[in-house]
C-alpha cells in the first residue's frame, strides 16, 4: 500500500479531514459497496496512527479466512480511489460555513431550480459580503456573481436592471491580470533557462499604462513584477511591487500571494548574486516576514529550497550568527523526510564560510542524504573541503565515487551535466600548473563559457589566486 495512488492521496488528508470522510461513509453518502466501505474505514482508522498495514493485512481484516485475492484488492481500492476524489472536490467547501466558491453554487442552484426568494437573499448577501470586504470574490468570481445575476433577471424580463459597463470593465481587468501574470512566468522561466522565444510583453505594457488600470491590485502588482523582471536595474520597479503585496496581501489567495513573494525573493538573490549585498539583507527580511505570517508554508511546512536559501543569503552577506539562528528556528517546520539532510547541510555550508572545514566536514558525514540531489550537492562541498585543504589523493578518489554516484543513481539532464563538469573542472583545477599562463587562461575561458556549471563562480575565485 505504501506507493498506491489511494495511499499517497489519503496521507494528505488532516486528521479533522480524516474524521469528516470516515463520517460521510458511515451514513452512505457515497456509492459504495459493503466490502469498499468496510476497507476503507479500516484503512482512515490506521492512517490516523500513522501506521498503514500491508494489502495482505487489509485484506484479512476485512474478508477473514478468506485467501488474499489480489486482483479483488485492486477493484476494491479503485472504488475506494474514485470515492476519495469525490471527498477532495468538496472538502474545502466543508470546511468552512460558508466561503466565495459555496456562495456562487448555492446562487447558480437557486438560479436553476426557480428559487426566487432564495436567490435574492443569497445574491444580496454576498453583495453585502463583497461591500465589506472587495477581495471576497476573486475576479473571475465577481464576473460570476453579475452572469449570475444577469440570468436571474433576464428570465424575469429584468435584464435593463443590469450594468454590463461595470461587467464588461471586470472582464477587462480579468482579462489583463491573467495576461500579465502568464508574462511574468514566462519572464521568470527565460531568466532561469536563458531561452531565446519571443514573448509578446510591449503591447499589454504599453495598454495597461494607457488604460486606467492601476486601481486594480491584481493587474498593478504583476505589471510591476513584468517591469522588475525586464528592467532589472530599475530598483523602483522592485519597491512598488513591494509595497503593493505588502498593502494589499489580503486580495490574493495563499498560493499565488506565495508565488508573489518568490518573484521579489528572487529579485534580491539575483541583485545579491551581482554583488548587490544591500539585497541580501532586505531579502532576509522578506523571508523573515513571509515565514512569521505563515505566507511561504505549505500545509504547514517549509520547502528545503527556501530552507536553504534564506540561510545562503545570511551567509553572504557575513551574517553567520543570523544565518545558524535560521537554520536552527526553522528546522522543525521542514518535511520529516528533509529534515535530516537540509538541517546538517546548512551548518555545513555556515561552518565552510567561516572557514571551519574540519566542522563542516562533521556536519556533512552527520548527514542521511536521500534525495540524489542534495546529496550531490553536499558531495560538491566536500569537494571544496578537501581543495581548500590540499588534500589533493582524498579529492581524486572522492570525484571518483562521485562520478559513480552519479552514474549509479541515474541523474538526468541538467543536473547530470552540471555534476560531471563540477567534476571534470575539479581534476583540471588540481593538475594545473601554478606558472602555466596559457593552460591557465585556457581553463578560465572554458569555465567562463561553459553553458551548464553552478560552482563556476568558485572555480573562478580559484584560477584568481592560482
Amino acid at each position: 500500500m505504501n506507493q498506491s495512488k489511494l495511499l499517497l492521496l489519503l496521507e494528505t488528508l488532516s486528521n479533522k479531514e480524516i474524521d469528516q470522510l470516515s463520517s460521510l461513509v458511515k451514513a452512505g453518502v457515497f456509492s459504495l459497496s459493503s466490502s469498499s466501505t468496510m476497507l476503507l474505514l479500516e484503512i482512515l482508522l490506521q492512517l490516523k496512527t500513522k501506521n498503514v498495514s500491508s494489502k495482505t493485512h487489509l485484506f484479512e481484516r476485512v474478508f477473514p479466512r478468506t485467501q488474499y485475492n489480489d486482483q479483488k484488492f485492486r477493484f476494491l481500492q479503485s472504488q475506494m480511489y474514485k470515492v476519495v476524489e469525490k471527498f477532495y472536490l468538496i472538502k474545502d467547501i466543508i470546511q468552512v460555513e460558508s466561503n466565495a466558491e459555496s456562495d456562487l453554487k448555492l446562487l447558480s442552484l437557486y438560479q436553476k431550480n426557480g428559487l426566487d426568494k432564495h436567490f435574492n437573499a443569497s445574491f444580496n448577501k454576498a453583495n453585502k459580503k463583497l461591500r465589506a470586504n472587495p477581495n471576497y470574490f476573486n475576479l473571475d468570481q465577481q464576473i460570476e456573481l453579475q452572469f449570475e445575476y444577469y440570468q436571474f433577471t433576464s428570465l424575469k424580463g429584468r435584464s435593463h436592471e443590469i450594468d454590463f459597463d461595470a461587467l464588461l470593465e471586470l472582464t477587462d481587468v480579468s482579462y489583463y491580470y491573467k495576461k500579465l501574470r502568464f508574462i511574468c512566468y514566462a519572464l521568470s522561466h527565460q531568466n532561469i533557462y536563458k531561452s531565446d522565444r519571443t514573448i509578446p510583453f510591449t503591447p499589454i505594457l504599453r495598454w495597461v499604462e494607457t488604460h486606467d488600470f492601476y486601481d486594480s491590485p491584481f493587474v498593478e502588482v504583476y505589471y510591476y513584477a513584468c517591469n522588475m523582471l525586464l528592467e532589472f536595474d530599475n530598483e523602483s520597479h522592485f519597491e512598488e511591487f513591494t509595497r503593493i503585496i505588502d498593502q494589499h496581501a489580503d486580495s490574493f489567495k495563499a498560493d499565488e500571494l506565495r508565488s508573489l513573494y518568490f518573484f521579489a525573493l528572487n529579485y534580491c538573490i539575483r541583485r545579491l548574486n551581482g554583488g548587490d549585498f544591500n539585497y541580501g539583507r532586505i531579502g532576509i527580511a522578506l523571508y523573515e516576514r513571509s515565514l512569521e505570517t505563515g505566507i511561504l508554508f505549505i500545509q504547514g511546512k517549509l520547502s528545503r529550497f527556501s530552507y536553504r536559501n534564506m540561510v545562503m543569503m545570511a551567509i553572504r552577506t557575513g551574517a553567520f550568527e543570523k544565518a545558524e539562528e535560521l537554520t536552527r528556528r526553522f528546522e522543525p517546520y521542514l518535511f520529516r523526510e528533509d529534515r535530516n539532510a537540509a538541517f546538517h547541510m546548512n551548518l555545513a555550508l555556515i561552518n565552510y564560510y567561516k572557514g571551519d572545514c574540519d566542522e563542516a566536514l562533521s556536519n556533512i558525514v552527520q548527514a542521511d542524504f536521500k534525495d540524489h540531489l542534495i546529496s550531490l550537492a553536499a558531495k560538491s562541498l566536500q569537494a571544496k573541503i578537501y581543495y581548500d585543504l590540499d588534500e589533493y589523493d582524498l579529492l581524486e578518489s572522492h570525484l571518483d565515487s562521485m562520478n559513480m554516484y552519479i552514474i549509479r543513481s541515474k541523474v538526468l539532464g541538467y543536473h547530470k551535466t552540471n555534476y560531471k563538469n563540477i567534476i571534470s573542472y575539479f581534476k583540471k583545477l588540481i593538475r594545473l600548473k601554478k606558472f602555466d599562463k596559457n593552460k591557465l587562461e585556457k581553463l578560465r575561458k572554458a569555465i567562463q563559457g561553459e553553458k551548464v556549471l553552478t560552482e563556476r563562480k568558485w572555480f573562478l575565485e580559484k584560477l584568481a589566486v592560482y
